[in-house]
């Protein structure tokens, strides 16, 4: 996942994505979440597929998907320029577009290219709510063969939470995790920042104008070693930056913040329930009737129980 600044759709990534703290918080993120990405992505290549990734990051998965599929049949768009020349030595023979989603329909390097798996992961989060739902219709619509799977996974932050590191598992009441997710909650309410950390738990109300068979899959990770917990405050540390030229939080206050979230991280005792990732598998062509993913939505108790705790 690598979202910046792009000329359509102004999609702002509030992390310095080129820093050595970012790489690592995404190493780890990947180190938790690629297992379960990988098991909905396999039943998908079980037959000679074409594979477009939006989003690759630093290539962990699609240097798996190319081994599974072969490096011509794989193509790779981000928008950050040195993924994508990472992704050009890792995988020479693949097609390693630079350029953002929001501009698929515009992009040469797509015109008339179709595909049997379109895979996105961590980037609708970082475009502009309004662009989202036509963003997937475009690329349902546009870039997927008939019979084709579109592969998304998105996360919800708000599902974070500390809880005791034994075999209750109890959820806690931790000062400095509530102040994080209050930090992301402002972050997310300014003018021009495109960012949606809840876009998980809603995600599949955007797939309800596609005419498409969809099913549902949920992972939350448990944060029980340091090394895990740790995540959050690599993810503090490589979005300073952009934090104190929002003015979000002064500077005492950010560093105050990292050093309580570092604490957590050491102590034995707590272990961290983390972002809560929804995947949505649609497949074209299969779909029951015009409407049924709306329905199906209305139908998704956990989605419903969500919803009503505004989470």
């Amino acid at each position: 996942m690598s979202v910046t600044s792009t000329p359509t759709g102004s999609c702002r990534y509030i992390f310095n994505d080129e820093s050595s703290l970012e790489k690592e918080r995404l190493k780890r993120l990947n180190e938790l979440y690629n297992e379960n990405t990988i098991s909905l992505l396999k039943p998908c290549l079980q037959r000679p597929v074409r594979v477009l990734e939006i989003g690759p990051g630093t290539g962990e998965i699609g240097s798996w998907i190319a081994k599974q599929v072969g490096q011509i049949n794989y193509t790779a768009l981000d928008t950050s320029a040195e993924n994508i020349d990472t992704l050009r030595a890792m995988l020479p023979e693949a097609a390693c577009i630079s350029g953002s989603v929001t501009d698929v329909d515009k992009l040469d390097e797509l015109k008339g290219k179709k595909f049997d798996v379109i895979f996105i992961r961590w980037v609708l989060a970082y475009i502009p709510k309004e662009q989202v739902e036509f963003t997937l219709k475009l690329l349902f619509d546009k870039l997927l063969n008939e019979n084709g799977t579109l592969l998304c996974e998105e996360c919800n932050v708000y599902k974070v939470h500390c809880i005791t590191n034994d075999d209750a598992r109890k959820r806690l009441d931790v000062k400095c995790y509530g102040e994080w997710l209050q930090l992301t909650r402002d972050v997310q309410s300014l003018e021009g920042v495109h960012a949606d950390f809840e876009i998980g738990h809603g995600l599949k109300r955007h797939f309800a104008s596609l005419n498409a068979e969809i099913s549902v899959h949920t992972f939350q990770p448990i944060l029980d070693s340091q090394y895990q917990k740790e995540i959050p405050v690599l993810a503090m540390k490589a979005a300073k930056t952009f934090l104190l030229g929002k003015k979000v939080r002064n500077e005492d206050e950010l560093d105050q913040l990292t050093s309580r979230l570092a604490e957590v991280a050491i102590d034995p005792s707590l272990s961290v329930k983390y972002l809560k990732n929804r995947a949505i598998i649609a497949k074209k062509g299969e779909a029951h009737d015009e409407g049924n993913a709306y329905r199906e939505f209305l139908n998704d108790k956990d989605l419903q129980q969500e919803g009503a705790l505004g989470l």
